[in-house]
């Protein structure tokens, strides 16, 4: 049986890490959809120095920038009327 991880816990592990993980963000996810309600910290985002939120890793950098990459070619390939020949 696993123990529950509080959401403080979690609050308190991105502040020491300096970044969240994926794993994190999914659990804050589920709680959130199962509340109803945003649990999410927003106090968080004003202890990063350069403004633009918590950091994630690097691995989700480069699977957030595939998805990216790839949606854009699919929006792309919808504009482009020579595409389905």
């Amino acid at each position: 049986m696993s123990t529950k991880i509080s959401n403080a816990a979690i609050y308190e592990a991105v502040k020491a890490n300096g970044f969240i993980s994926e794993k994190q963000i999914n659990l804050l996810k589920r709680r959130s959809n199962a509340a109803g309600k945003d649990l999410f910290n927003y106090d968080l985002n004003e202890d990063c120095p350069d403004g633009y939120g918590v950091p994630c890793t690097e691995e989700q950098g480069a699977k957030g920038l595939k998805w990216l990459r790839f949606e854009l070619n699919q929006f792309y390939d919808k504009l482009n009327p020579f595409s389905s020949l």
